[in-house]
């Protein structure tokens, strides 16, 4: 049964089918490596045992899977929750989202695609897209008329999509938000971006299952979280023959910070990194 005293902190997962169910064991061994300390809790439609699970909730069912998924956040047992799909590793610690929570009620990250999609209001055309890979959110009545109002737009889109209906939640709730950066959702098997800094929660499928409907490996992730995470200075990346990443030269960085600047103030600014030791890391942004 649910207890009604709530944890402080945890992560929660809401799964569908058996091949998603092995996937997200996967997801759950990488954030146990990074925060062993922090909960998880497991929302399923059928029971799952594993030794670094520590609670698995049965889905209601007189709901439907999408229902289900998007209640999850109001249903979890902590004060402060992050909600992870079955296809996103754990790269370093995020304990700083649970912090963040604090002040917000909600956090998300940008979607990447940034498409269009059903929307009943033109003038929503200006509101970005968020990605519902990665959800951080604080328990309390905002996040409870947030869930409803996220339902309520889902049964009135023509969409198997959660993301046009969690956009026009957010326009018609007064949900406090936060804009998370793209370290903490970074789909790397679906489009180009951009990143600066080390990503921490890789979004992108962690096992190949044939035959299983969207469950389908693009690049092999461990070799793509290497590549990307291989520098943390700022970097672009596309697809081709695996996934590509680029960087700028120290020399481009150089003659651009003289054309902003001018050379005398770059020059001299490069001077005095180098007696710090530190111009290359001045270079690298």
């Amino acid at each position: 049964s649910e207890t009604l005293k709530m944890t402080a902190r945890g992560f929660i997962y809401a799964v569908y089918g058996a091949d998603y169910r092995k996937e997200m064991i996967h997801s759950v061994e990488s954030v146990k490596r990074q925060m062993p300390d922090v909960p998880v809790t497991v929302f399923a439609d059928a029971r799952v045992e594993h030794e670094l699970i520590d609670e698995c909730r049965l889905f209601d069912p007189d709901l439907g899977p999408d229902e289900n998924v998007i209640r999850s956040l109001s249903r979890s047992p902590y004060e402060r929750t992050i909600y992870l799909d079955s296809d996103v590793f754990a790269a370093a610690p995020v304990v700083e989202l649970f912090d963040l929570m604090d002040a917000f009620d909600l956090g998300v990250v940008m979607d990447p695609m940034q498409s269009a999609g059903p929307t009943d209001d033109p003038q929503m055309a200006g509101f970005p897209w968020f990605n519902c890979g990665v959800i951080c959110c604080r328990s309390g009545p905002s996040l409870a008329s947030f869930v409803e109002a996220w339902l309520d737009a889902f049964n009135q889109y023509d969409s198997n999509s959660d993301q046009p209906a969690f956009r026009r939640a957010l326009v018609d709730s007064e949900i406090r938000y936060v804009t998370l950066p793209p370290a903490y959702n970074c789909l790397y098997g679906a489009f180009p971006g951009y990143l600066n800094g080390p990503v921490k929660l890789f979004h992108g499928r962690l096992r190949e299952t044939d035959g299983a409907k969207g469950l389908r490996m693009k690049y092999d992730p461990a070799r793509a979280r290497t590549r990307l995470n291989a520098t943390s200075q700022p970097r672009v990346y596309r697809h081709g023959l695996g996934i590509q990443v680029q960087t700028e030269s120290r020399l481009a960085r150089l003659l651009h910070l003289m054309r902003v600047w001018g050379p005398r103030a770059a020059l001299q600014e490069l001077r005095r990194h180098m007696r710090r030791g530190g111009a290359r890391n001045w270079l690298d942004g």
